[in-house]
């Protein structure tokens, strides 16, 4: 599916002003991207640092995929050559704590997560099995490490049947992961969600899971096992709570619109105005997607949190 950085370089480009202001006080800094997808938001806000003269001296690209990986390097090749030799794969955290930012861009929905059904039996998790040669759904009995969490969440939100949702346990220990190689800097994290209040409205009674397919979005993850993206929307509560928990400060919890804005977007929409009335027409266009309440503005957030007194 499309993300901000393949819609527009000026999501991209905001995005850089904002970890210029990180890396310009760590020594050695370093960036590391999470899931780079197709190399286009590390390109981007190369050049765009180049251009505000803060580099950094390493950009790690996080990456399992040797697909992705040979895209990635091709991307950063044509888009900006010169600086190509700053970036580093690698397939798993690096053992050295390091000062700079980490990067994740719709990497949380990505996180596998439980489901659960509240119905006339109490909350059970639903699972998948193999029936009539092909996948289905059954519920079961809440496994014990799941169970507490469910329950406190039904508590908390007063939920009643019929309900379905999901829940991801996978946040806390992978924000553990982050925080630990990071020695100082910030962690910013940008994806579509709420917070837990809005999350488990009582109206939002069947879960936000969601499967992308050729651009489209549907709700069967049966359809074309390995073959589709399958996500759902983040908690923001979740994510707050973990990383105050391990010790990092929240700088700000805003939509995508408010956390552009106040990096420069406008400014850089201004920059990269042009005579042609169809690429003008385009960039606004590009904009509006970012900004507009109605596309990407609101639904998504940004999370920044940092550490040792940024």
């Amino acid at each position: 599916f499309i993300t901000a950085p393949d819609i527009s370089t000026l999501f991209s480009k905001s995005l850089a002003c904002h970890v210029a202001k990180t890396l310009k006080d760590c020594r050695n800094p370093t960036i590391l991207e999470f899931g780079p997808g197709r190399g286009k938001m590390a390109a981007d806000i190369l050049l765009q640092l180049d251009t505000l003269n803060q580099l950094p001296d390493t950009y790690y690209c996080l990456e399992l995929s040797p697909d992705l990986r040979s895209r990635q390097q091709a991307t950063l090749q044509e888009h900006c050559p010169h600086l190509a030799s700053r970036v580093t794969w690698l397939d798993q955290l690096p053992d050295t704590p390091f000062e700079g930012v980490i990067l994740a861009n719709e990497v949380l929905d990505a996180m596998p997560v439980h489901l659960f059904e509240l119905g006339p039996d109490g909350a059970k998790e639903r699972c998948i099995h193999w029936k009539n040669e092909q996948f289905a759904w059954q519920t079961a009995d809440m496994p014990a490490n799941i169970a507490p969490h469910v329950e406190a969440l039904i508590a908390q939100h007063g939920l009643t049947a019929p309900y379905q949702s999901e829940i991801n346990l996978l946040i806390a220990p992978w924000l553990q992961s982050a925080n630990d190689c990071l020695s100082k800097g910030s962690i910013t994290l940008i994806d579509y969600g709420f917070l837990s209040k809005a999350y488990y409205l009582p109206e939002r009674n069947t879960g936000t899971l969601m499967c992308h397919y050729q651009h489209r979005n549907h709700p069967n993850p049966f359809f074309l096992p390995g073959g589709q993206d399958i996500t759902a929307h983040v908690d923001f509560s979740c994510v707050i709570d973990a990383a105050q928990q391990i010790g990092l400060r929240v700088a700000s919890f805003e939509t995508q619109a408010d956390f552009l804005l106040r990096s420069g977007i406008t400014e850089i929409f201004e920059a990269q105005r042009s005579d042609d009335p169809k690429a003008q027409i385009q960039l606004s266009r590009e904009l509006q997607t970012l900004l507009f309440p109605h596309e990407m503005g609101e639904i998504f957030k940004v999370v920044n949190l940092t550490k040792d007194g940024l």
